[in-house]
Order: C-alpha cells, then structure tokens, then sequence
C-alpha cells in the first residue's frame, strides 16, 4: 500500500484491507467462534427441558440420547477451540507481520511531515536529552 493510499483512506479501512490476504482464515475462525457461542447457549436450555420435561415423563431413552448428543456436541466444541486457539492466532500473526512490513517500508522511505518527524524524533531521540529536556533542574 502506497503513502497515498493511507492518507485517502480511514484508519478502519486500512486496518480491515489487511484481512483480505487471509480471508479464509477469518472466516474459518469466525464460523467456529460462532459454532461455539451457539453450542454453549443450546446447553442451559437442553439441560432445562431435559430436567422439567424429559425426566418427569419418564423418556429416559430421549434423555440419554440428548445427552449424548450434548456430549459429542461439547467434544466439537473442544475440536473447534483448538482451531481458534491455532488458526485463530496464525491468522494474527499474518496481519501483524503485513502490518509491520507496510510499516517497515513506510519508515524506510524517510518521506515524513514536519509532525512526523517531530513525533519521531519525540520517540526515539536519545533518552538523556529528552530526560535534560523534561527536567531542567538537573
């Protein structure tokens, strides 16, 4: 992305265009985050209607199998966090690093503002000076 391109476009923009690259990552990640949001709403209401329906009629075959349905359901939910826990992060570190190179090449090009420099130099001068500077007193 060109100097030009960041200053016409908004700070959400920019920072959603460096998703695109790993968009199957993104919504690998973001179906099993909303896989598991919805297996972990369905348990309290399961187990509710199994208290107050199932057990009082005495349907113990219906209560074992949506047991055991809840349990495999929990098992893929633990596949699934595994995937989030893996791709969800790999999928943070790709954009990080896009991120950082943009911004490498950006440093590396020395085309700074007056304000940039100012920053700059604000951030990385050397560390006596800007503590002399601070307090004059020493």
């Amino acid at each position: 992305m060109t100097t030009k391109e960041f200053q016409e476009r908004s700070d959400l923009r920019i920072f959603l265009s460096y998703f695109k690259p790993h968009k199957k990552l993104f919504v690998l990640d973001m179906v099993c985050a909303l896989t598991i949001a919805l297996i972990d709403l369905a348990f309290p209401y399961l187990s509710r209607w199994c208290m107050y329906e199932l057990l009082p009629q005495n349907a113990y075959r219906t209560f074992f199998t949506v047991m055991a349905v809840a349990a495999a359901a929990f098992a893929v939910r633990g596949v699934l966090t595994y995937i989030i826990g893996y791709y969800g992060h790999t999928f943070g570190i790709l954009v990080e690093a896009d991120i950082r190179r943009d911004l490498f090449r950006h440093m590396q090009k020395g085309q700074m503002s007056a304000e940039e420099q100012a920053a700059n130099e604000m951030l990385w001068g050397d560390p006596f000076f800007r503590y002399e500077r601070n307090h004059p007193e020493i």
